[in-house]
């Protein structure tokens, strides 16, 4: 996923997806991945202090397997494992090339169910990979003149990249239905229906971020992580619905994912 500008709640997003596609069950494993390689904020998120980064992985693509990949992930109390970014010197970040990245979700898709990466708003050789190799993108926005600018501009983009408008899903967050941008002329100007309106709830988010801890897990009760039980239980049961399907057809094929398993 992404933002279709700064501030529009991308990581935040993220790591209450993940936190909340884990809290199914742990027979369905998440992974989550901070590509802002530059100011990556998932840790922070996750009041986690992972010993490892993505770096660790480029540095050492040769070796890279799946026991290597599990040996570099840290584990969140809520069970989901967590791929950091460097958030260091330039230094740091020049090593990492596509082929690593690459290397790295072909070995993660196998290896989880779900995996959810917060993504630099960019078309860098690094983050087109994470963008071809991407099931759905989740395009965060706010119902403000900007965001519907940038949203409008990226999804024009992807579309002239040729993927399809079922890759592209606009979420709105903070959404309100008193906006001054009505979200009906938001989705024409768009041409696509909303595929999530995340509702406001400032007090909670700012809360959890303050915490370093996931209002998925802290304020279960409330809308907006309900909201995220919703949509998590929806890929659930589309993973379950495509096990079934597999299981019934008799023949290889691959797991409804966020990143999908390569065919054999």
């Amino acid at each position: 996923m992404l933002a279709a500008k700064g501030g529009c709640g991308a990581t935040t997003v993220a790591t209450n997806l993940a936190v909340s596609l884990a809290s199914f069950n742990e027979m369905h494993p998440v992974a989550l991945v901070d590509f802002n390689l530059y100011s990556g904020d998932v840790p922070a998120f996750l009041d986690i202090s992972p010993r490892h980064t993505i770096v660790d992985i480029s540095k050492n693509i040769e070796r890279l397997d799946s026991d290597f990949l599990m040996g570099v992930l840290t584990r969140h109390v809520s069970g989901v494992y967590v791929l950091p970014s460097p958030g260091g010197s330039m230094d740091m970040i020049n090593p990492i090339l596509p082929g690593d990245i690459s290397k790295t979700l072909n070995i993660m898709r196998d290896v989880f169910d779900f995996t959810i990466v917060d993504a630099h708003c960019s078309f860098d050789p690094v983050d087109m990979t994470v963008f071809d190799l991407s099931d759905i993108i989740l395009l965060i926005s706010t119902l403000d003149v900007l965001s519907m600018r940038n949203a409008k501009r990226l999804m024009y983009t992807f579309f002239g990249l040729s993927y399809s408008e079922d890759k592209i899903k606009l979420v709105v967050n903070r959404y309100t239905k008193d906006s001054e941008i009505p979200l009906k002329e938001v989705e024409k100007r768009l041409k696509c229906k909303a595929f999530w309106l995340i509702p406001n709830d400032y007090p909670t988010v700012i809360s959890s971020i303050d915490q370093g801890h996931p209002f998925a897990l802290l304020y279960p009760d409330t809308a907006i992580s309900k909201s995220f039980r919703t949509v998590a239980s929806a890929f659930k049961h589309q993973l379950t619905n495509g096990v079934q399907k597999e299981a019934e057809a008799d023949k290889p094929g691959f797991l409804f994912r966020l990143f999908r398993r390569k065919k054999d």
